[in-house]
């Protein structure tokens, strides 16, 4: 009884080192690769995005970005858009502004890639303000997280079309500062997920 015992305890013990060394790992691998995300993007990625702690879990938030009018647009400004993500989910939100001339009224998002895949999603609309030259109209809608990771992983910018003409999309140069920034907040979800 006593040996059982002793075999029991050794066990027991060999057990927690093994969970203690295996939780360990984990968080070297998780810290090696959040410092390897945060150099990649030349250590500015902590001013690009926020966390927050919530009953429901982390949400990410991803500060606004800006995509350029495509050619042919009929906006008067660039897009300027922010994401949000709650960890425990499987999806993400885009909040957009979009300065026209005319009020936004289509309630649906296109995004197209380079290759031919399209996205669509239903938007909601918020808000309109009357500006100087026109109408700001802020608008969300919410996309698989998988979807968004593809789109970023794409060798070339989509373009999101909002109907009416109004067309954005990332110049070349923009493109890989954009992917970089995207796929490493992604990547830190990931890992904390």
């Amino acid at each position: 009884m006593h040996i059982r015992s002793r075999e029991k305890a050794v066990t027991a013990n060999s057990l927690d080192s093994f969970i203690y060394q295996t939780d360990m790992s984990r968080l070297i691998i998780l810290l090696f690769v959040q410092a390897l995300c945060l150099s990649v993007f030349s250590g500015n990625i902590t001013k690009k995005y926020k966390t927050h702690n919530t009953e429901r879990g982390t949400v990410y938030f991803i500060m606004p970005q800006k995509m350029d009018k495509a050619s042919g647009s009929t906006a008067q400004k660039e897009l300027l858009f922010d994401v949000t993500s709650l960890i425990t989910t499987d999806s993400i939100h885009v909040t957009a502004t979009i300065s026209a001339k005319e009020p936004v009224t289509d309630s649906l998002v296109t995004i197209r890639t380079a290759d031919g895949h399209a996205i669509t999603a239903p938007a909601e609309f918020l808000y309109r303000e009357l500006g100087k030259k026109g109408y700001v109209n802020r608008v969300r809608f919410g996309m698989l997280r998988s979807d968004f990771k593809s789109l970023f992983a794409a060798p070339s910018s989509f373009t999101l079309d909002y109907g009416k003409g109004y067309l954005f999309a990332f110049p070349k140069g923009k493109w890989v500062k954009e992917q970089e920034l995207v796929n490493s907040i992604l990547g830190l979800m990931e890992l904390n997920r």
